[in-house]
């Protein structure tokens, strides 16, 4: 092997590593979740990976039908469907976890939130005040790195929002 092609190897190592440690993982961030809401220590939590389940089959985005006024007018039918765009493609962003515990088992489609993306379970609002960020969840299925705020485009790293499958 060449030096060159040592070194190469080396920073892809080294990327990885770097890359491997930032933001919250999705599989603990399914973890914490189940164990605020089923109330079970995390010892006696176990997280399995689903590949095999689609997202979406867990959660799926409401359709939304414009009110009938709004329908029978165009041009507020455009501005109605332009106001719906922004929704976020789950199975683009999210995996499946089996979650099991204390005789529960849940099913849940997780992702790190989209900052300003919609107003679905997967969008967060980023405010910042007094020179720290306040973050407002569209649901109660999240869980955070409270220590920091990692934040890469419209992705928000340092949290996971687990969305569980309807009973």
């Amino acid at each position: 092997m060449s030096r060159r092609t040592a070194y190469a190897r080396g920073l892809v190592s080294v990327a990885f590593v770097v890359l491997a440690g930032c933001g919250k993982k999705l599989e603990a961030g399914a973890k914490e979740v189940f164990v605020k809401k089923a109330v079970c220590p995390p010892d006696r939590v176990s997280v399995t990976a689903r590949p095999d389940v689609a997202p979406h089959t867990i959660y799926a985005a409401p359709v939304r039908t414009p009110p009938a006024d709004i329908a029978a007018d165009p041009g507020r039918l455009a501005l109605w469907k332009s106001q719906q765009a922004g929704t976020v493609d789950v199975d683009a962003i999210a995996k499946s976890y089996k979650v099991t515990g204390c005789g529960q088992t849940t099913l849940y489609a997780c992702a790190h939130p989209r900052v300003g993306v919609g107003d679905g379970p997967f969008s967060v609002e980023v405010f910042n005040s007094r020179g720290s960020q306040d973050i407002h969840y569209n649901t109660t299925y999240w869980a955070s790195d409270k220590d920091s705020y990692e934040r890469t485009n419209d992705v928000l790293e340092s949290s996971v929002v687990c969305v569980p499958a309807s009973p």
